[in-house]
């Protein structure tokens, strides 16, 4: 999001289409008046950054693209954005990623627009333009189980990541790999998170919720909440964004399909009640045409997934996967980049010769299972980035498998389409079991 419109990050599965309609006139709020007591002064801010609290995972910055299959007349889309709350089809509609991906938004680049995002464990792929095709920031940071937020934590224009363990926050003010720039710790372990710019002065801050009390610090520092207000009920769907173009952040729930804004941090009745989408919707807000407003969106993968290109996909599995030392030898030669299952292989590991390479990776035929990225070849090249491939992995077609490490093979995925594999050949699976690791997972970057 900019600056002014800041929202956290939102996840669950969907249905299938989208249902636009207004309500007019105010509804009655029931509000509750539950108290709890203010966080005594929990936030500290941390001058020195420790290093050792971030637990940043430091990889490659190599881009990796991701799906970018056709929707709209020709099925269902990922992705249904709007620029107005008014009935109607919405705006936007496109794919981008998986349908098990988390949805992002947030002004990556300072344009003044938001655009999406996903999140898989804990890699972020960050978009600059609503539309399918490849990522243009790629982050590893954190954890896979930590919470994520998205603000513009130093007012410089642009989103970027932060991070919550219990009630300690690691800010990062840039979209790439590091350690955290600001860490922070405020309120209880089980308080409910949001972040916006409470008072417009270009700064995302946090608001804790406890019950229906929302606390606001309109500042990244030492002391007690400077907002304090009830709203809504306990357990109520909250989301937060500049609704009216006043520069501020303020916050909506949303019950079914129900939303109820309001524009100041009182307590009493919304200001506005519209119904938008369904209830199985997972909603994802942002100012997506730049106009100062924060309009609604929703990620919906349905039952169906986006269909993938026709052509047999190549497998990377080891060293040529993003972030892998040798990532590079594909970089920007591919078009799509599809996370994979081989159920019909495993993974081991070896010791390599080569001290830049950590492990020398071995798919061998097995019933446990190995992910890759299945990577999408230009059509007009095809044939000559296949071969190239084969000259990396050392595989002559119809060649001596005594004389070579790998066979390369077509094996089925669970994204119900094959793709080349280059599985061990007979030697080299004798050779991995017995002086190799078998990796469990089958995934590279959980060993």
């Amino acid at each position: 999001m900019t600056s002014r419109k800041h929202r956290t990050i939102l996840s669950l599965a969907l249905a299938v289409l989208m249902s636009l309609t207004m309500v007019a006139g105010p509804v009655s709020f029931a509000d509750t008046n539950d108290e709890d007591s203010e966080p005594e002064s929990y936030a500290r801010l941390y001058t020195e950054i420790d290093q050792s609290r971030t637990a940043i995972t430091q990889q490659s910055s190599a881009p990796r693209n991701t799906i970018q299959a056709t929707c709209g007349s020709g099925g269902p889309c990922l992705f249904y954005l709007n620029n107005s709350w008014q009935s109607g089809n919405a705006t936007l509609q496109f794919n981008y990623g998986s349908a098990s991906d988390k949805p992002l938004a947030g002004d990556w680049n300072g344009d003044g627009k938001d655009t999406i995002g996903i999140r898989r464990d804990n890699e972020y792929f960050l978009r600059n333009n609503n539309s399918g095709g490849g990522h243009d920031h790629w982050v590893k940071y954190g954890k896979a189980s930590d919470q994520s937020y998205i603000g513009d934590w130093d007012g410089n224009g642009t989103d970027t990541i932060g991070i919550r363990r219990g009630n300690e926050y690691h800010l990062r003010n840039i979209n790439s790999n590091g350690p955290a720039h600001k860490v922070i710790r405020y309120g209880k372990t089980n308080d409910k998170t949001f972040v916006g710019d409470w008072n417009g002065d270009g700064r995302t801050t946090i608001a804790v919720r406890r019950e229906n009390t929302f606390y606001l610090k309109n500042s990244l520092s030492w002391g007690s909440a400077d907002i304090k207000f009830n709203y809504g009920r306990r357990g109520d769907e909250v989301h937060v964004g500049d609704w009216n173009g006043d520069g501020k952040d303020t916050f909506a729930v949303r019950r079914g399909n129900e939303w109820f804004i309001r524009n100041d941090f009182k307590s009493g009745n919304a200001q506005t009640t519209i119904r938008y989408g369904k209830a199985s919707d997972t909603p994802i807000v942002g100012d997506w045409d730049g106009n100062g407003t924060t309009t609604p969106g929703v990620h919906r993968p349905g039952s169906t997934s986006p269909s993938l290109p026709s052509q047999t996909p190549v497998m990377v599995y080891g060293t040529l996967r993003t972030g892998q030392p040798a990532h590079n030898v594909v970089q920007g030669r591919f078009t799509l980049n599809v996370l994979g299952r081989a159920p019909s292989l495993e993974l081991w590991v070896t010791d390599h010769p080569y001290p830049s390479y950590p492990v020398w990776p071995w798919a061998l035929p097995g019933s446990t299972g190995m992910t890759g990225e299945m990577l999408f070849l230009p059509n007009a090249t095809y044939n000559a980035e296949v071969a190239r491939l084969d000259n990396w992995e050392g595989y002559t077609p119809g060649g001596n498998p005594n004389t070579m490490n790998y066979i390369r093979e077509k094996r089925a995925t669970n994204q119900n389409k094959s793709a080349w594999v280059y599985v061990a050949t007979p030697w080299r699976q004798t050779y991995a079991k017995n002086y190799g690791t078998k990796v469990v997972s089958g995934d590279i970057t959980r060993f």
